[in-house]
């Protein structure tokens, strides 16, 4: 999932609600590298956050028909580096489901809530930042970050999601919440909302 890897440890088998379960590590790349922005860049730059944590979660199968699937998970990741050295705690709820034989479309949500070490890391702007960048000092407390929505569609070139090459595009929005959104490195040099998209190559087998 993005820069994560989860291992779900619990076989999946032919009931119609599955849990899973699992461990997951991975990557934050929230560092202030290659910023467009000459009053941001002035700011210290922050460091790749390593995650390390688990999921679990509950999915349920055969809503609508035999092939679709509605999960919720929480994702529960802290930083075993030196960046943030703080938890995210992540909830989620996710439906996906093929819409004919060659198309296949997933929809997903999800919020974030980290701490106020978190906050602080990469919000908040302390006398020095200030004095530096001209920004005024901000002291960003933690709680709920932000929520995103996003959507994924498959479409098979052989005709058959069940084998060949297939193309698929993904799109993310998401907005800030909180001191998240107030500060001035959002507020006065950013933005809240937040888009992420992406296309690729897929091979089934």
């Amino acid at each position: 999932r993005g820069a994560y890897l989860y291992v779900d440890v619990i076989p999946r088998g032919s009931s119609k609600v599955d849990v899973e379960f699992g461990p997951a590590i991975g990557a934050r790349f929230n560092k202030r590298r290659h910023i467009h922005d000459d009053v941001v860049e002035l700011l210290p730059k922050t460091k790749t956050a390593i995650e390390a944590g688990g999921f679990a979660g509950i999915g349920i199968s055969g809503l609508t028909n035999p092939y679709d699937r509605l999960g919720f998970r929480v994702d529960v990741l802290h930083d075993i580096g030196n960046a943030h050295e703080s938890t995210v705690i992540s909830p989620n709820v996710e439906f996906s489901t093929p819409v004919s034989r060659s198309t296949y479309i997933g929809l997903n949500a999800g919020m974030e809530f980290v701490s106020n070490k978190y906050a602080d890391y990469y919000y908040s702007i302390t006398p020095a930042d200030s004095l530096a960048s001209g920004l005024p000092v901000f002291d960003a407390d933690g709680g709920m970050k932000n929520w995103k929505v996003g959507v994924l569609v498959n479409q098979s070139l052989s005709g058959d999601l069940l084998h060949g090459f297939s193309i698929f595009g993904t799109g993310q929005y998401s907005h800030l919440q909180g001191d998240f959104k107030r500060s001035p490195i959002v507020s006065d040099r950013g933005s809240a909302s937040q888009w992420l998209a992406a296309a690729g190559l897929a091979y089934t087998w």
